[in-house]
C-alpha cells in the first residue's frame, strides 16, 4: 500500500505504551512533512478505553494527514482508533467487533466496594456515550445511535461491506489501486 517510509503500525492491544509509540511516530512524520499522508496499519481486538479515546482526541488536536488501514480484527475500542483517520480503509478480510463495555462485581461486599463499583459504572457509561458519539458523527449520517446501540448490545461482528455501508470506513483496500497520495 505504501513505500513504508511513512508507515506506522499498531498491532495488538490498545495500551499506553502503544499510544506513546504510535503517536510519537505520527507526530515525527507530521513534523517532517505536514501535508503528506501518513499510513497507519491497525490490527487490534481492543484494549484500554481511556487510551483509545485519548488517541482519537490527540489525532483531532494535531490533525495529521492520517490514512488508517484496518486489517484482521478491529474490535472493542479499536473502531475509535480507525475513526480517527482522515481516510479509513479496511482490507478484504477485516471484521469489526462491537460490544457494550462492562464491569463485573469482583466480590464487592462492603459499602466502600459497592461505592467504587458504582463510580466505575458511571465512568463506563460516560465512556460509552463518547464512543457512540464519535462513531455516529464519523459515519456522516449513515449510522444512527439506535443502530450502534444494537450492534453493541448484540456483541456484533460486521463485514467490510457492512462497515462501509454504515460509515465505519470509507472503502475497501484494492491491492492493485490503493496507494498513498492518490
Amino acid at each position: 500500500m505504501s513505500d513504508n517510509k511513512r508507515l506506522v503500525k499498531w498491532i495488538g492491544s490498545i495500551t499506553e505504551e502503544g499510544f506513546d509509540r504510535v503517536l510519537g511516530e505520527i507526530l515525527k512524520f507530521q513534523n517532517e512533512a505536514p501535508k503528506e499522508l501518513i499510513e497507519m496499519y491497525l490490527c487490534s481486538d481492543g484494549g484500554s478505553t481511556d487510551v483509545g479515546l485519548a488517541f482519537y482526541d490527540a489525532i483531532q488536536h494535531y490533525k495529521p494527514r492520517l490514512v488508517i488501514v484496518g486489517s484482521g480484527a478491529v474490535g472493542s475500542i479499536a473502531p475509535i482508533i480507525l475513526a480517527a483517520g482522515e481516510i479509513r480503509v479496511l482490507t478484504e478480510h477485516t471484521s469489526l467487533y462491537f460490544h457494550n463495555f462492562r464491569i463485573t462485581n469482583l466480590g464487592a461486599e462492603g459499602p466502600l466496594e459497592r461505592k467504587v463499583l458504582l463510580a466505575s459504572a458511571k465512568d463506563i457509561e460516560m465512556q460509552m456515550a463518547m464512543y457512540r458519539e464519535i462513531l455516529v458523527t464519523r459515519s456522516m449520517g449513515k449510522l444512527t445511535r439506535r443502530k450502534l446501540w444494537t450492534l453493541m448490545e448484540c456483541n456484533s461482528f460486521i463485514s467490510v461491506k457492512k462497515a462501509i455501508a454504515l460509515g465505519f470506513a470509507d472503502f475497501m483496500a484494492d491491492k492493485s489501486e490503493f496507494k498513498l497520495g492518490k
